[in-house]
């Protein structure tokens, strides 16, 4: 997937990569798998998994119908014809007649039933029908009435209340002439036949399986292809150095897609389980990929393409929207542990917020109980009969596995798309490692002259909002290739050795240039992250070695033309906030060891001048360095300059000794350089 700098698809490679990556999210999306997000069901048949309403479902209005007490003893003889059957150990002969098919699926296994359990669940189901006996009136919220009657049922065992509930569901169907299902109530027990109310609800659900080709995915596909179309155009002027990574711009992809998916199949999660699933840790990893501007792009777009899943609600999708820009907002930094540890702690504290409170609200029916239209966060009454205590342990779950999904995979990541995490920063930027200890050992001017450039830098990015630990490692490593030649630059050389004397200007020009392409060598021989390298190729940009040329025009004289190229930086020019950094940084170092200005206007002058010189000669217009960014770089380098060139206070020194010292004779030692 290759996105040309100006962000827009020009080469038919970029449209059908475009496209191809449109299919495949509309497929996520609009798409439907077979038994896993619809299913072939009809009235008899069986699901393999639970079926929660997501929100509130009332499939008509009607009375009581003729029949409605009909139901009721028809599920009273049975269980006792199933207590006759076990008393006296024996089978029925035949399939026994005038049962409805749930009731004949289940008689084999209640017939295997321990005595202790299917006394239980006849103690249960007996309570349950005198509730119905004792209800004259058809409840108005008939969802919450059902969960009313389930909830009596939770102290047997999953696999008892479920039948006992499948029992009951068609004797509730009967009290009206159309059924109604809460937020979270229970549409379909997994196993269990199903009665036309439950199909009906499947249907107004949108999980009755149809075919491949939906509406849907008509409709969704042009909309994905402009939203595409939008990012790809947006990217680029947010953060360029994500469009030059492909790697990284696909892990981004592949992001999306495993977002969208997790959407997509958490519809058929109970409500209080859809609130576990940690999707803020999608908005933590993005903004650590691409930053804050092209990631709030990014995650926005996902956004709106969650808006299209089948089965999404509105504050569900609120929920998800709050949640993602929390992650998004508050993970600013990824250096430490801590900071991930924040991030979730505030995840938990927003999603806390958002879904701890519904459990207060109770309906004016169910004064036990929170009424299914009253929780606008599609939790039903069953749940919050529970407690907020679960509700908090959802908002916990989520945050908390959100920052610990990101951690790892923004770790993960590090390798496969080469990108430099902080912990492999901070791992680089000990002075043990090889090469900076071999660079203290052998070149110790080069390693004190990284020093100094690496704290300018290093503040200058903290400033600016870049990255400050990837910028003071970058400085630390710029110059490891003088390693190589490290006699041949002069923070190397004695006072009075210079090599370059016995050499021409072209020659001393080819071994000076020559560092930068030793130092990407021995960066990779050691392993260094290719974020590291980029520091070391563009730290000169593609700068003339300006001394060297004009002492070979002077030597070749007017009548011979000197080419440049020799003379010349292979480049590249700066491409990220963090190496233009360290390239003027560089820059300006450079320029005060080689020029010693004693006053604070002299150095203000010799830094103006190298930032002025370096933004005309062209070699900061690939960087995506903005004025203020410039100015304030500027300023700081200056005054780190300026810190450098203190002067010390005078102090007594001894003649003779300090065995005396009221026959001491003082000298005064003059104002020295640091």
């Amino acid at each position: 997937m290759n996105i040309p700098a100006g962000g827009l698809v020009r080469r038919p490679a970029h449209l059908v990569s475009l496209v191809v990556l449109a299919l495949g999210l509309t497929a996520v999306v609009a798409l439907e798998i077979p038994g896993v997000t619809r299913f072939k069901v009809e009235t008899g048949g069986t699901l393999p998994v639970r079926i929660v309403a997501p929100f509130d479902l009332v499939l008509g209005e009607g009375s009581p119908s003729d029949g409605a007490r009909a139901g009721e003893p028809g599920l009273r003889s049975y269980l006792d014809a199933v207590s006759v059957y076990r008393q006296s150990g024996s089978q029925p002969a035949t399939s026994p007649a005038g049962y409805s098919q749930l009731q004949k699926a289940l008689l084999p296994e209640l017939l295997a039933m321990s005595d202790d359990a299917w006394s239980a669940l006849r103690h249960a189901l007996d309570e349950a029908l005198q509730l119905v006996d004792t209800e004259t009136q058809v409840p108005q919220d008939l969802a919450g009435y059902r969960d009313h009657l389930y909830r009596q049922l939770n102290r047997l065992s999953p696999g008892q209340a479920d039948i006992a509930f499948s029992l009951l569901l068609p004797v509730l169907s009967e009290r009206a002439a159309a059924g109604a299902f809460g937020s979270g109530a229970t549409v379909a027990v997994p196993g269990m036949p199903l009665d036309s109310v439950q199909v009906a609800a499947l249907r107004r659900l949108d999980l009755v399986w149809t075919g491949w080709i939906t509406p849907r995915f008509l409709f969704l596909f042009p909309v994905v292809v402009g939203l595409l179309f939008l990012l790809y155009r947006v990217i680029p002027e947010t953060n360029q150095y994500l469009v030059q990574q492909q790697r990284e711009l696909k892990a981004l992809v592949l992001l999306i897609a495993a977002g969208l998916l997790v959407v997509r199949l958490q519809a058929h999660l109970a409500p209080w389980l859809r609130y576990m699933i940690p999707l803020a840790a999608l908005g933590m990893t993005v903004r650590a990929l691409a930053g804050f501007r092209a990631a709030s792009m990014v995650m926005l777009i996902f956004l709106i393409v969650c808006g299209f899943v089948p089965r999404m609600t509105l504050p569900h999708m609120v929920f998800l929207a709050m949640t993602i820009a929390t992650g998004l907002v508050t993970l600013r930094q990824t250096h430490r542990i801590g900071d991930f540890v924040k991030a979730g702690v505030w995840v938990v504290i927003l999603t806390a917020l958002l879904i701890v409170p519904g459990w207060l609200q109770k309906s004016p029916d169910l004064p036990e109980l929170s009424g299914a239209a009253g929780n606008w966060l599609e939790t039903g009454p069953a749940f919050f009969a529970r407690g907020p205590f679960l509700m908090g342990l959802a908002a916990v779950v989520h945050g908390l596995t959100a920052s610990s999904l990101a951690l790892g995979a923004i770790y993960g990541l590090g390798d496969a798309t080469g990108r430099v995490t902080s912990f492999r920063l901070a791992e680089l930027a000990r002075p043990d490692h090889p090469l900076l200890a071999a660079l203290r050992e052998e070149a110790p001017g080069t390693y004190q002259h990284s020093l100094l450039v690496s704290d300018m830098a290093e503040k200058a990015a903290h400033a600016i909002g870049a990255d400050p630990l990837l910028t003071r490692v970058g400085a630390l490593y710029h110059d490891i290739g003088k390693l190589q030649n490290p006699g041949m630059f002069v923070e190397n050389m004695g006072p009075d050795d210079n090599p370059h004397h016995g050499l021409s200007p072209r020659e001393s020009a080819e071994i000076i240039i020559r560092h930068v392409a030793d130092g990407v060598r021995m960066g990779k021989e050691h392993n260094v992250p290719p974020r590291i390298l980029d520091f070391i190729r563009e730290h000169h940009a593609d700068q003339i070695m300006v001394p060297f040329f004009h002492r070979a025009l002077e030597e070749a004289g007017t009548d011979v033309q000197v080419g440049e190229k020799p003379f010349r930086y292979a480049g590249p020019k700066p491409q990220t906030r963090e190496t233009t950094v360290l390239f003027l940084a560089d820059s300006c170092e450079a320029a005060f060891r080689a020029m010693r200005p004693e006053t604070e206007d002299a150095i203000h002058e010799l830094v103006n001048g190298q930032f002025e010189a370096r933004l005309l000669d062209g070699s900061l217009i690939d960087s995506p360095l903005r004025l203020a960014e410039f100015q304030t770089v500027r300023r700081i380098v200056g005054t780190m300059l300026q810190s450098v060139n203190h002067r010390r206070v005078p102090y007594p020194v001894s003649d003779e000794g300090w065995a005396r010292p009221s026959t001491l004779s003082v000298k005064t030692i003059p104002h020295t350089q640091a």
